[in-house]
């Protein structure tokens, strides 16, 4: 923890913002964000006024920018959480390391090392999709309510946090589950969701 830099409020502008300092107090990145992680080691997650949640390292250089669910970055399941690319989505660590690329238009939290991913595809609301209603009513419509992902999704799929695909999962059994790449493999994975064998 020595080489973090730790997070202390300003409030002389009359709104308190967020900066870090090093352990002896020096301020290496000055008060300029609404909010932030209490402490910055590889990275801090902060709400900058014009580019909302960013992952920051310890340069003040944006490192990525995180998936936002109920309205706030995504939540850390099983060590990863979600972030955003180009429009897609792929999966990093709490240090910012960028574990699994952004390749994905949607995918869901890992739950016993799975996560199900789609390509293609857009949000919905009480089923029509973003498209229909912003043609219908305008964006305003797109603000409110719980939203599932639909539409014309071209694959959809499982991933490990590896990033290996596969086209079925079973349920987990034990502490295992059975699994089918794109290929045809028939493997068997560990309760993380890890590769332990191919099954002949």
């Amino acid at each position: 923890m020595t080489n973090c830099l730790f997070a202390y409020i300003d409030s002389s502008s009359g709104v308190e913002l967020t900066g870090y300092k090093s352990l002896n107090g020096d301020v290496v990145i000055p008060a300029k964000y609404f909010d932030g992680s209490d402490t910055l080691c590889q990275m801090a997650l902060v709400l900058d006024a014009k580019l909302g949640f960013v992952g920051i390292d310890q340069h003040d250089s944006i490192i990525l920018v995180p998936f936002i669910f109920d309205n706030g970055p995504d939540y850390v399941e099983e060590g990863l959480f979600r972030f955003v690319e180009k429009e897609k989505i792929g999966f990093a660590n709490l240090d910012g390391q960028k574990i699994i690329p952004a390749k994905y238009d949607f995918a869901t939290p890992f739950v016993d090392g799975i996560s199900t991913y789609s390509i293609g595809g857009e949000r919905m609301y009480d089923g029509k999709t973003r498209t229909q209603i912003i043609q219908e009513s305008g964006e305003e419509g797109l603000r409110e309510g719980h939203w599932v992902w639909g539409g014309a999704v071209t694959e959809r799929g499982y991933l490990n946090k590896c990033g290996d695909e596969f086209v079925e999962v079973t349920d987990l059994h034990g502490n295992e589950r059975k699994a089918w790449t794109k290929d045809k493999k028939h493997l068997l994975l560990d309760k993380d969701g890890r590769i332990l064998k191919t099954i002949e």
